[in-house]
């Protein structure tokens, strides 16, 4: 019994100390936006360069994949951040400002290709597959706004839910179009 105890009690050792600790702070969650900005100016050239083909939507998917990872990185390490400075929440505020409008121009781009979308999966449509990535980059883009926001200096927590209203707003406009 005793052989059985210590045997369990050095594997939970060894287990936790593996586990390494992850500082997360402002300039982590900063550091994820601008991952997730690289990602988005990434996904823009993808849809750029789309002409129609497999091979470009298949492109577009696994990169809107690699986008929604930071996304939900960036949840993750806001909801495991203490709050916010003042200063802090003025850099990841404008972060997202910075942010909003790249969003906006490649959701803008994609609607404006849909057509090409009918055809691209070797003449059949790749439609759902981009509305269910959309939904998808659309609820984690929440809930990572969502946690960031609730880390930030109550002044910026009551402009945040306007920007991300606006986000959420055009996600919604770019779902509808490949409804």
């Amino acid at each position: 019994m005793q052989f059985s105890t210590a045997l369990a009690f050095l594997a939970a050792s060894s287990v936790v100390s593996g586990l390494t600790v992850t500082k997360r702070d402002a300039a982590t969650v900063g550091a994820d936006i601008d991952t997730i900005a690289s990602d988005v100016s990434k996904v823009q050239k993808d849809v750029d360069s789309f002409n129609g083909d497999a091979f470009g939507a298949l492109t577009i998917y696994l990169d809107s994949m690699t986008l929604d990872e930071a996304i939900k990185k960036g949840a993750n390490d806001s909801a495991n951040s203490a709050p916010f400075t003042e200063d802090e929440s003025s850099t990841i505020a404008g972060k997202v400002l910075d942010l909003q409008p790249k969003v906006d121009k490649v959701l803008d781009s994609l609607i404006a290709k849909k057509d090409k979308f009918q055809t691209a999966i070797f003449g059949f449509p790749a439609t759902p597959i981009v509305k269910m990535t959309l939904q998808t980059l659309r609820t984690d883009t929440a809930d990572f706004g969502s946690k960031a926001s609730a880390k930030l200096t109550p002044d910026f927590q009551e402009v945040a839910p306007i920007v991300l209203q606006e986000i959420d707003d055009k996600f919604a406009q770019a779902i509808a179009a490949f409804s």
